[in-house]
């Protein structure tokens, strides 16, 4: 949450409490998210590295840019297995 994200726009999918970006929570510990493009190319991995469940995605490319308008998916990892879904960012 919040899915879509609408940085700057002040509403309720805008940034959260724990900072702006993507929050993904209620996640198995120590998971590992990875957040690709419609056409595949990784753009960013987050983790879960304190174990509380949670993961801030600062909606940064690898490389520190804010990433564009759009849909993502997102794979997320744990011991447990892993689950997939969508996110929009729209600026």
């Amino acid at each position: 949450y919040p899915n879509p994200y609408r940085p700057g726009s002040g509403g309720n999918f805008d940034n959260t409490m724990f900072g702006a970006g993507i929050v993904f929570e209620s996640l198995p510990a120590r998971s590992k998210i990875k957040i690709y493009s419609l056409s595949g190319a990784l753009v960013a991995e987050v983790s879960d590295d304190d174990g509380d469940g949670r993961c801030l995605w600062n909606t940064r490319n690898k490389d520190g840019s804010r990433a564009a308008s759009g849909v993502y998916l997102y794979v997320v990892s744990a011991d447990t297995g892993k689950k997939n879904g969508r996110i929009a960012i729209i600026r």
